[in-house]
């Protein structure tokens, strides 16, 4: 195994940085349900919440960047757009099933 593969591979692990990304997606979470499910209302002085959606989306794309940063030519750019929409494009059709589903009834 050359280096080069050996600290690609050790490139990739972003575990801390994954973790800060699940921490921001939970203060998105508790920010849309506070004062509902028993969840009390965090004034915005001990706590912003607003600022998990920035933090998220920053930190995603930085990821995205960092574990992507080797593609070369476009048919590399193709396929990792393929990959993204083919992980992503499931969701939101399963959600719009459901509510075919449910307008049905």
């Amino acid at each position: 195994m050359s280096n080069d593969t050996t600290l690609n591979s050790e490139r990739l692990m972003l575990d801390s940085l994954t973790s800060l990304r699940f921490l921001a997606a939970m203060a998105i979470v508790v920010y849309h349900i506070q004062g509902s499910y028993g969840v009390p209302i965090i004034p915005a002085d001990v706590f912003n919440l607003e600022q998990g959606v920035s933090f998220f989306f920053i930190l995603s794309g930085f990821i995205l960047f960092y574990t992507h940063s080797n593609l070369q030519g476009s048919a590399d750019i193709v396929d990792f757009f393929v990959a993204r929409i083919a992980r992503i494009w499931p969701a939101p059709a399963r959600g719009h099933d459901a509510l075919d589903v449910a307008w049905l009834d």
